[in-house]
């Protein structure tokens, strides 16, 4: 599953099996496709959580959008915190 939340906020669950783009807000969005998530767009000066590139098990943060993507099993890994 691929769960977002914004400024600290729970967002949205995705399941990763299944391809899409989602469209966080104005400053994000994120695709799922072929079991990976990656962040396609971003408006941060230095666009690190787009050059990260897709993954199936490493959060994305965007710290100037105050954004965390996480990737977790349906057993429940422990959730990440940022602050």
């Amino acid at each position: 599953m691929v769960l977002i939340y914004k400024q600290g906020r729970f967002r949205g669950e995705y399941p990763i099996a299944i391809d899409r783009i989602i469209r966080i807000d104005e400053h994000n969005a994120v695709e799922i496709k072929n079991g990976k998530v990656k962040m396609i767009e971003a408006d941060c000066p230095d666009k690190r959580c787009v050059k990260q590139g897709a993954s199936s098990s490493l959060p994305i943060i965007c710290l100037p959008n105050e954004l965390v993507v996480e990737i977790r099993n349906r057993e429940g890994n422990k959730a990440l915190i940022a602050q």
